[in-house]
């Protein structure tokens, strides 16, 4: 039925006004059986339900169309009716809940009875439809429904009951027959159509948005691949989403209707075990109860069905065993508060404590913020507060798991197994899962029983009961035997020597191991062997292609399929998974029965099962892909798509079925598979029992042994006053171990060797399928297999010895030849003798048993790994470890960069910027090895130029680039004074310096550009230094703005001497004539040598000038305090071809390396997965380093390979691919064979023989380069390569189609064999050369990048994870400040809690707040102005942009105008003012356009101050046009002269109008308030306040009908902001009062008042501080709202004083190094809370307290505060910045000079402190520990630290700029380059030519260009041609053509590719919008044209038959008036046409 399309029915004219109970019945029949039915509800109606009846009443509850609601339970919320029999009897009502569809519901009502079932009357709909369904609405025409199968009662026909399962659906329509309203024209006219209608706002949106509707969850697709679409034109990436999106919400309903069935299923399963008397008791008592039982058997298929969303925390609490795991610790039941306790005691236990895995919980925290990339506050809200809850789980976990905090619940388990956490990244997402499955469920009340008993937890603990729940079962599931080889420490190897092998191990501690073969990767190697078993084809592709199981299924296992399958199925597939954990056996079951039983079904075989059928599912598909990154994707985009979670538990099922259960139960055999991983588990621990053993002794030293106190003693103490940790942690092996080793066995130069290479047996090798498939290959592999294992018992074997691998390309390597006694003396001297002693074990352990040698670079990564860090700290070591120095680019990584990776890196390395400067000035003896040096100038007299300073470069490695200097690279290079005494002018009077000062920074971009033609001699090349400013210290440096500095810059040769560096100058003769004549005073930089000349010149008096060339940036910029450069002078370059010292530019010498290769990567990766036991072999370590590590993702494998007969008729040379020879074969005759399976074997065979070689038969060959021919010895037969000849006696050809590593590309070899069986070997080139520059950038990842990979990458982060917190011990661990009775003291102030300031500001800017009285005089001379009336200028709010006209009646004196005693008269009656005013008037605001503003530089505080007024300043026209009807106030009182004056037209005025300005914000102020300018009742005034200051005034009229047609514009401000910003006057007598005053103004243009202040750790008597817990977990809250003493209060500095407690500090919380931002946000809010419950006390108090009576100014202050604290408690999230005072150089150094009592220090820490770019925002992630080096907290514990909490706003960026560079930054972490969709360039695909490959095609990223059209050749041809220009951006080349890139250091070369080659991503480009502005007018007729039935085609001819006639119209016309004609327009496109028609703002007319 899904794959025909459905069926379509049209029922006949429905009139829902005369057919109110309609509804329609759907049978469904397969052939004559019935499946089942459903009644739906068409028209709604009315409906009875009737309930029983008592004695006195009937129960009965009417639910009429339009009268009831829905209830978010998911049924009907109505009234029920008592209905009395006896009518004297009162009515009651109450609300109750009903249920969907019939069923029996459970709920009582006020009378504490139980409602018997209700039985509907009417239209009966099925059960599980809604019975209040209206389909005929035109408000909701269409219906996406997903119904359950019902059945009629066999006992009752007439009733229908739910069936068992089946669900169908429906999607419906309602189409009006009179289409009245006009939108049912342009509205979809069929179902499927208003489908794709209602997704279409989804898909508009940003792919960030999509939300998963169960969960609220973000939804990403990360599986797209347009490879996999093998038609001939794939689905672009918005068509994907798409569907994704559509199959969302298809999926939706579906779920519903699923979860409305599981709830009655489990409701009919607790009604039989309420009969059965098992009511009370937990799930799993009753599993073990009624083992082989009916319940048990329901019970397990109800759980294979599913639970119901709601019910699952209570269900798999007791599923799992976590409520008698609990019960078996505390007594105490998980409800209410007391029942969370013993979770929140394991918090306060375990936040402060510094073990290493709560570091490594912080780092992970960092990276969990990825998982959300929506920059929406509330998404981002939820996710962090999901993260700190399972944050908080964690905390518990790892608590619990330490026997020093396991009395914190009271220990009571008696001699019970206690299994201790090992904690990983993977718990954490095990319990943010564990979190959201918790969820409350719309569509269900609750758990059955909290609804009886009314046990339902108190909202206030819901989270920590969630949390807690999390806990336990997460405890439980690493304390079930099934599951603690994944998530416990390791149990201790008990056997003391590997199987069949001599070696032993040292005598064993009862301790955990550091890593366990057991596991995770166990259960992917068994995965492996049942697809090696059941679907060899498969393996034999995966494998070839080079794709590693573990890759994608590691991590899934171990995260139970979380993140890997949508949300849905995730948890549905959790509840089959967590009832096969602790599936009961039945009684009796002896041990070994019990053991036996798990053999024949291990409890983790679900998760092989799904994983198995995945594989299946996609069996053809994945045999179709071409490269591992294919697999990969085909693999995760399946997995995303699974959103049936039934599918998904059937999937499994099947294949449990399929996998486990053919033979054993009729043989008691075990299956295949489990016999051959039980076979070979032995051969397994035999190879890793040798790194079994290296990890015991680096456990036992990194355990037992730390660094003496002297070696301490000369380490630098840690800023934050901590002491140094004596452990081996990984900073001191960076730091000092290995150093320490390196100086004695490497004391110079480079060593050949990079590692140890340690080769996998053969016997593991050949663990695969058997190579010959017929039927003498199938008997011969199962005779080898039974000769295999009876060699296997009598000879074992032993394992190859190691050898040593090659140093990597750009590492530092180690001598092949080290004396191990050297190196022991040089580390007693050093480090004490037990570290000798140490080394002496490593090197017995490590060494190569034969020669005695071993491998120091091994032993340095394995102590790495063994160290106690963070993930991230060893992996900084690692790289470290293997770097090298390479030419930067910008090429991007298939793995985006991450921003944890960036927080470890800036944490490691302390934030120090990379580039090759100098922190202190270098020794005399060392300057002449500087690179450049530069000399600074000053102009001191006409004779003598001092210099002021000097600037040293030591290497030009930095800098290299195939790019020249620009401003985006600009550096700033600090200035070295003298080391004599300084000159004239610089630092004080009689000033000495010792010349380690810095006096200024010089800002310039230097490149080096070696020659692309001499790549072997680096030093050969072209300088550039392109110098942008020079900045003085004008502390050190006095009159900086006289220096007038030039600046010189020499290099050093080999001898020492001074180089000038001669300039470049590419002009000709003539150009320089002429420049010469052009320019007088200062010529452009060419010739001579490179030096940067004085930007002024000066004249005889001293004076300096300007060169006046028009140079735009050139001399001292004030604003700035600068000296500028101009590009035309300040870039310079040097002669091409200069030459430098070698070793300037060579690699050797730099220090600080920056990439690391992919060959290094692969020794690295291998290291960790040996050292983490994994069951792999060289290759598929290496491989899975590929695709871990490969920028691009490609990894090398065999596409193809065949051994074709080479006989006389067949002409290989006629074949271009393998593929064509195939489909040729049959009807030419050629004979052929696949030999791929076994070419997998000899890659193995090849990379185990070769050590550091990945190519194919380099064990057994020369290494060359590729040659499709090989003609060189030696020789290889095929039966070497387990290839049985074929074609025995004839020449054959094997032919091989390959794919390398690095940038992927593709080739084919060729080998001759003889008819021997005989071939030429020479090695296959799988890899990627790293000598040429394409190789270098493909095949070097960067610092970022490679921390990035090894986070992101589960195989291997998690096992750097694991080897740190496997010991749970917290001996010799640090908590976050040394003691927990040291909180942090910080001094909070929240800006405007209650959003007052915002409020204002808001009506401030939309009523302006500024009112214009206009007032009409008549003018007489001599005496007072007569007052003819006035008029209010309309509200702000009236006026637009563009002129208005008003006419404004005149009127008398009112309340609130302008008071003028003297001239106006208030006791005259209303008609005594007449008249009318015209007016004209505008209003534009602001007065600047907000582009501009946007574009304004920001960075000053008076550019801030600037923008902010020019932000609240508008432009206000007022043309004052005439008055009618004015009273004549000059006319005689006397009537006859008053009718003379009148008839003769004497009597009229001399009128003028005269305009005042209120400030309405201050109309209400006291007097004593007002802001000057500004008099009473905020009218503006003169100076001295006495006199109205009038805003303008028009000219004197003398007419009886005056007109004055004057314009008037003034510019006004904001009320608020006016008075905001106004000040007294101030007589400034120095120039520094002046500037203290502009500051002052300037910042109260950014300020706002209004801050609620809160503290923290503060002592204060009668509190006691309980640490609430890191989130939330208070130890307990008396009646009054104070604390209560518990175990978690803390006592407090003795020499904190104590005070009497003040609002903001009683809250009696405390904040710890260890928490991160958002959780102190989250303690802040708590604070609040107990605050806002403080001062309703106080504001309702009337009791004398100890300072006096309370009077009503104190209550209305404790109400003001209570409203302030309950905003922040209720409004504080994302949006709100955490931001720490950040004091400038100035403040700090007057602090150091311990000059804070003067008015200095206080003046300018005012100024700061309000300045709000003085607060640097925190990241919410990171903890105050992260921040403790930067802005010292708890470095001082006498110190108070100040923090400011802002919300943040787009406005508040324009305020501070530290803020907006934060925000921009962060946003920057949350883009993705996939989602790039610009108007110049987007994100697509392009095909990727292989040139080496017959010229296949493959799709890769790309970032395309604006493209350019080649137009229509005539109006018909609407298609045009389009072509676009590319870049790809993970592989640096095209092999389009014969490119090359000859410019690393630039972007990737960019190649011109018609459209038919590029696939855009975004589902509507940007940049194919036209850029045609003439085109923009016809396209907007666009939209109306399609909705008149044009098809695009017929719209592109129409409109451009419109332009033409246009066109020819225009040309007409031209030739009549006789100008010159027009040229042809362009044609529209069709492309034009289609992107129109999606663009809403464009398609519209």
């Amino acid at each position: 039925l899904k794959s025909s399309g459905g069926w379509v029915f049209k029922s006949p004219v429905l009139d829902p006004a005369v057919m109110p109970g309609l509804g329609f019945e759907l049978h469904l029949f397969n052939g004559n059986q019935s499946l089942g039915l459903v009644r739906v509800p068409v028209t709604g109606g009315r409906y009875i339900i009737e309930f029983d009846r008592d004695e006195n009443h009937i129960l009965a509850c009417v639910v009429a169309e339009g009268s009831h609601t829905e209830d978010p339970a998911g049924g009907l919320s109505a009234r029920l009716r008592y209905l009395d029999s006896q009518p004297s009897l009162d009515r009651h009502e109450e609300w109750v809940i009903l249920d969907k569809g019939g069923r029996k519901v459970y709920f009582g009502h006020g009378r504490d009875r139980t409602v018997s079932p209700y039985i509907l009357r009417g239209y009966q709909a099925s059960p599980g439809v809604p019975t209040d369904m209206d389909l005929c609405t035109s408000e909701d025409r269409w219906h996406n429904l997903w119904l359950p199968l019902s059945r009629v009662d066999p006992k009752d026909p007439e009733n229908i009951v739910e069936s068992v399962s089946g669900e169908v659906h429906v999607l419906t329509l309602w189409v009006p027959i009179r289409q009245t309203d006009r939108r049912f024209k342009y509205e979809p006219k069929t179902a499927r159509a208003w489908r794709a209608h209602s997704i279409r706002p989804k898909l508009q949106m940003p792919e960030t948005s999509l939300r998963d509707p169960s969960t609220q969850l973000q939804c990403r697709q990360r599986g797209y691949n347009p490879n996999l679409w093998r038609e001939e034109w794939p689905k672009s990436r918005a068509e994907a989403f798409a569907d994704y999106v559509e199959l969302i919400e298809d999926t939706q309903p579906y779920l519903d209707c699923f979860n409305w069935q599981s709830q009655g299923h489990w409701n009919l399963f607790y009604d039989e075990l309420q009969k059965h008397g098992h009511w009370q008791k937990s799930l799993g008592e009753i599993r073990r109860e009624t083992v082989g039982t009916d319940i048990a058997y329901k019970m397990k298929e109800l759980l294979r069905r599913g639970v119901p969303p709601s019910w699952r925390r209570h269900i798999w609490m007791e599923i799992l065993g976590a409520d008698t795991i609990r019960a078996e610790f505390t007594q105490v039941p998980l409800r209410g508060e007391q029942g969370v306790m013993d979770y929140r005691n394991l918090l306060l236990a375990g936040a402060p404590c510094r073990s290493d895995a709560m570091v490594q919980l912080q780092e992970d925290i960092v990276g969990a913020s990825s998982w959300e990339t929506s920059m929406a506050p509330g998404a981002l809200d939820r996710h962090l507060s999901l993260l700190s809850q399972a944050q908080g789980v964690c905390t518990a976990l790892i608590a619990f798991s330490s026997h020093h905090h396991i009395d914190c619940l009271n220990y009571a388990a008696g001699n019970r197994h206690h299994h201790a956490a090992l904690y990983s990244e993977s718990l954490l997402v095990l319990a943010f899962f564990l979190i959201i499955a918790q969820g409350p469920d719309e569509q269900d009340p609750g758990h059955p029983v909290e609804i009886l008993q009314g046990q339902q937890p108190p909202p206030e603990v819901a989270e920590d009961a969630d949390s807690a729940r999390a806990f336990w079962m997460l405890y439980a599931l690493l304390d079930s035997d099934a599951y603690s080889t994944y998530y416990a420490v390791p149990s201790a190897y008990q056997t003391q020597s590997a199987p069949g092998s001599t070696m032993q191990l040292p005598q064993m501690k009862d301790e955990a191991p550091m890593s366990s073969s057991l596991g995770a990767m166990e259960d992917v190697w068994h995965l492996k062997l049942c697809v090696s078993r059941y679907e060899k084809d498969l393996w034999v592709h995966l494998e070839a292609v080079g794709f590693q199981l573990p890759t994608i299924f590691y991590g899934a296992f171990l995260r139970l399929f979380a993140f890997s399958l949508p949300y849905p199925s995730v948890f549905r597939f959790w509840d089959a998974l967590f009832a096969d954990i602790k599936e009961p056996l039945p009684k009796g079951t002896t041990p070994e029965a019990a053991q036996q039983a798990s053999r024949r079904k291990p409890p983790r075989r679900l998760l092989i099962c799904l994983a198995f059928g995945i594989l299946r599912r996609c069996r053809e598909e994945l045999l179709r892909c071409e490269s591992a990154l294919e697999i990969r994707d085909c693999i995760v985009s399946f997995m995303e798509s699974m959103y049936d979670p039934s599918a998904v538990v059937d999937l499994a099922a099947e294949m449990e079925l399929f996998l486990w259960d053919p033979l054993q139960g009729q043989f008691n055999v075990l299956p295949l598979h489990t016999q051959e991983f039980e076979y070979n588990e032995p051969f397994w621990e035999q190879h890793l029992f040798q790194f079994r053993m290296q990890n015991f002794v680096l456990r036992e030293i990194i355990q037992s042994y730390h660094l003496d106190k002297r070696v301490l003693d000369n380490l630098s103490p840690s800023t934050t006053g901590a002491a140094v940790e004596s452990r081996i942690t990984t900073k001191n092996l960076v730091n000092l171990i290995i150093p320490t080793m390196q100086r004695a066995v490497m004391p110079r130069g480079r060593g050949p060797i990079g590692g140890m290479f340690r080769p996998t047996p053969a016997r593991l090798l050949h663990i695969a399928p058997e190579t010959d498939k017929d039927l003498r290959g199938t008997v011969s592999s199962w005779a080898s297999w039974v000769a295999d294992r009876i060699t296997a018992k009598i000879n074992p074997g032993l394992p190859p010895p190691p050898c040593f691998l090659p140093r990597p390309p750009g590492a530092l390597g180690e001598p092949d030849n080290w004396d191990i006694s050297n190196l022991q003396a040089s580390l007693t001297r050093t480090l004490g003798g037990e570290w000798s002693a140490n080394v002496q074990r490593l090197h017995q352990f490590f060494q190569n048993p034969l020669d005695r040698k071993a491998s120091m670079c091994e032993m340095f990564a394995a102590m790495i790994c063994a160290s106690k860090g963070t993930a991230g700290e060893k992996a900084m070591a690692l790289f470290y470890l293997y770097a090298s120095t390479q030419p930067l680019h910008r090429l991007n990584h298939i793995t985006p960069v991450i921003h944890s990776a960036a927080t470890v890196i800036e944490r490691i390395e302390g934030n120090m910027t990379i580039g090759g400067q100098l922190q202190r000035r270098p020794k005399a003896e060392d300057i002449k090895k500087m690179a450049l040096h530069f000399r600074i100038f000053t102009h001191a007299s006409r004779e003598f130029s001092p210099v002021l300073g000097e600037v040293f470069i030591p290497s030009l490695v930095p800098f290299m680039t195939q790019g020249m200097a620009n401003r985006s690279s600009f550096q700033s290079f600090p200035i070295f004074a003298l080391r004599d005494e300084l000159p004239a002018g610089v630092g004080p009077p009689g000033y000495r310096g010792s010349g380690n000062g810095n006096i200024g920074e010089v800002r310039m971009s230097i490149s080096w550009t070696p020659s692309s033609h001499l790549e072997d001699q680096p030093e050969i090349g072209q300088l550039g230094i392109f110098l942008d400013s020079i900045s003085f210290n004008k502390k050190k440096v006095e009159n900086h703005q006289d220096k007038n500095p030039r600046m010189t810059v020499v290099t050093y040769d080999s001898r020492g001497d001074e180089v000038l560096i001669p300039r470049w100058d590419p002009r000709t003769v003539g150009q320089r004539f002429q420049t010469l004549g052009s320019q007088v005073f200062i010529g452009e930089a060419f010739g001579e040598h490179m030096e940067f000349p004085e930007t002024k010149w000066r004249d005889v008096f001293g004076y300096l000038h300007d060169h006046g060339i028009g140079f735009a940036h050139h001399g001292w910029n004030e604003t700035e305090k600068q000296w500028m450069w101009d590009p035309r002078i300040g870039k310079q370059y040097s002669v091409e071809d200069f030459q430098m010292r070698h070793d300037l530019c060579s690699t050797d010498q730099q220090s600080r390396p920056n990439t690391i290769s992919l060959k290094s990567c692969r020794i690295i990766a291998e290291g960790i997965l040996q050292r983490s036991l994994h069951h792999l072999t060289n290759r598929q370590a290496a491989l899975i380093a590929d695709q871990a590590f490969s920028r691009s993702g490609a990894v090398p494998g065999i596409l193809e390979a065949i051994l074709v007969e080479d006989g006389a008729t067949v002409n290989l040379q006629s074949f271009e691919r393998i593929r064509d020879l195939r489909s040729a074969a049959p009807e030419r005759g050629i004979n052929f064979v696949d030999v791929r399976h076994q070419l997998v074997l000899a890659h193995e065979e090849s990379v185990t023989g070769r050590p550091g070689s990945i190519n194919l038969f380099s064990h057994r060959a020369r290494v060359g380069g590729l040659s499709p021919m090989i003609q060189e010895e030696p020789k290889v037969s095929l039966g070497e390569l387990h290839i049985t000849d074929p074609f025995p006696g004839k020449q054959k050809v094997l032919w091989i189609r390959f794919v390398r590593s690095g940038d992927g590309q593709r080739f084919n070899a060729h080998y001759k064999v003889d008819g021997r069986g005989e071939f030429l070997c020479h090695a296959l080139e799988m890899d990627m050369e790293c000598d040429s520059a394409a190789g270098s950038m493909q095949m070097n990842l960067t610092k970022e990048e490679f921390v990035t990979c090894i986070l992101a990458n589960p195989i291997l982060g998690e096992a750097l994870r694991r080897m740190t917190t496997f010991d749970n011990s917290v001996r010799e661990v640090p908590t976050w400040r040394q003691h927990l009775e040291k909180p942090l003291r910080l001094n909070v102030a929240i800006t405007d809690p209650e959003h007052e300031e915002a409020d204002a500001d808001f009506m401030d800017a939309v009523t302006v707040q500024q009112s214009i009285l206009l007032e009409v005089y008549d003018s007489d001379r001599g005496s007072l102005a007569d007052f003819l009336g006035e008029c209010w200028l309309p509200t702000f709010d009236r006026l637009v942009s563009t002129p208005t006209a008003f006419v404004l009646p005149l009127m008398g004196p009112q309340e609130g105008t302008r008071p003028d005693s003297a001239h106006k008269e208030y006791d005259k009656p209303e008609e005594f003012y007449t008249g009318n005013l015209f007016i004209e008037a505008s209003w534009v605001f602001p007065a600047t356009d907000v582009q501009d503003l946007a574009r304004m530089p920001s960075e000053t505080l008076e550019q801030r101050a600037k923008r902010e007024a020019m932000l609240h300043t508008g432009t206000l026209t007022i043309k004052i046009v005439k008055a009618e009807g004015l009273r004549q106030a000059d006319v005689s009182s006397v009537g006859f002269v008053r009718r003379f004056q009148e008839s003769s037209g004497i009597a009229k005025n001399d009128a003028y109008v005269i305009a005042y300005i209120k400030n309405e914000s201050c109309a209400t102020d006291p007097e004593a308030d007002l802001p000057p300018g500004i008099g009473k009742g905020g009218w503006r005034v003169q100076a001295g306040g006495l006199i109205h200051d009038s805003l303008f005034k028009t000219s004197v009229i003398s007419e009886l009908i005056p007109v004055w047609d004057e314009t008037f514009t003034v510019t006004l401000q904001t009320g608020a902001f006016e008075k905001r910003t106004k000040q007294r006057m101030h007589l400034d007598i120095t120039s520094r009062a002046q500037k203290q005053h502009e500051k002052e103004r300037q910042l109260a243009a950014l300020t706002e008042g209004n801050d609620l202040q809160l503290r923290f750790g503060e002592k204060l008597p009668g509190l006691q501080k309980g640490s609430s817990g890191i989130f939330g977990a208070m130890s307990g809250r008396s009646s009054s709202g104070l604390l209560s003493s518990s175990s978690g209060s803390t006592s407090h500095p003795s020499h904190l004083t104590s005070r009497v407690p003040q609002p903001g500090d009683r809250h009696g919380i405390n904040v710890f190094l260890g928490d991160s931002i958002f959780q102190f946000k989250k303690k802040l809010v708590e604070a609040c809370r107990i605050e806002s419950a403080l001062e309703e006390r106080v504001a309702s108090s009337h009791t004398i307290t100890t300072s006096g009576s309370k009077s009503d100014a104190d209550k209305i202050a404790a109400k003001k505060r209570k409203a302030q604290y309950e905003a922040i408690a209720r409004d504080l999230n994302y949006r709100y910045v955490v931001m720490v005072f950040v004091p400038s150089r100035d403040l700090r150094d007057l602090y150091r000079a311990g000059r804070t009592d003067g008015y200095q220090y206080e003046n300018l820490y005012n100024i700061e402190f309000a300045d709000p770019s003085s607060w640097q925002p925190l990241d919410p992630l990171r903890t105050f520990q992260h921040y403790a080096g930067m802005y010292g907290f708890g470095s001082n514990e006498e110190d108070l630290q100040h923090l400011r909490i802002v919300e943040g706003s787009e406005d508040y960026k324009t305020k501070n700029t530290r803020y907006r560079h934060f925000a921009e930054e962060e946003q920057e972490w949350r883009r993705s380059l996939e989602h790039v969709n610009k108007a110049t360039e987007c994100y697509g695909y392009a095909k990727y030519i292989h040139r080496h490959d017959a010229s296949s095609t493959e799709w890769r990223p790309v970032l395309a260009e604006r493209a350019f059209n080649e137009a229509p050749t005539s109006p018909s041809d609407s298609k045009g041609r389009k072509r676009f220009r590319v870049t790809y951006v993970h592989t640096p080349v095209s092999t389009l053509g014969e490119m090359q890139v000859a410019n690393p250091g630039e972007d990737a070369a960019k190649v011109t590719l018609d459209e038919s080659y590029v696939l855009l991503a975004p589902m509507q480009p940007k940049m194919l919008g036209t850029t045609n502005l003439q085109h923009v007018e016809y396209l907007r007729k666009a939209r109306t044209m399609e909705d008149q039935g044009l098809t695009e085609e017929q719209i592109t001819q129409s409109l451009n038959k419109e332009l033409m006639a246009k066109f020819q119209r225009t040309q007409e016309a031209e030739v009549r008036e006789q100008r010159p004609l027009t040229k042809a327009p362009q044609l529209i496109t069709l492309r034009e046409v289609q992107h129109a028609l999606r663009n809403p703002d464009l398609g519209a007319a």
